[in-house]
């Protein structure tokens, strides 16, 4: 979740409540220990269709380049997967679009192929 502060507070139990970390404590934390993928949801999106948070995934994907980053929320059409595939994102969860026949899964992979 990010506040009006602009804070990305990890949420969890289903992201019904903080997990009193931020996003930057989190992945400090487990670099230490070769931290080199996470996934990272906006769940202000997640189920939405409002397309992805690609300002978010440019930012954590400049400033921590050495983790591959999962990206995930608000995916509706093909265009926001190219959109996640150029912001820096390795790769991309699409739940409700592919449920509700907005798009395949190969039409998918042929925007992102290995993603």
């Amino acid at each position: 979740n990010i506040n009006e502060q602009g804070e990305k507070i990890v949420a969890v139990s289903g992201w019904q409540s903080g997990g009193g970390k931020t996003l930057e404590s989190l992945v400090a934390e487990f670099e230490t220990v070769g931290l080199k993928h996470a996934l990272v949801t906006d769940i202000s999106r997640d189920g939405t269709l409002k397309g992805a948070n690609n300002a978010l995934y440019q930012e954590i994907s400049a400033t921590y380049p050495d983790i591959n980053w999962q990206a995930s929320g608000g995916i509706a059409t093909l265009a926001d997967v190219t959109a996640v595939k150029n912001s820096g994102a390795n790769g991309i969860i699409i739940g409700k679009a592919l449920l509700i026949n907005q798009f395949t899964v190969k039409e998918a992979i042929e925007c992102w192929p290995n993603a």
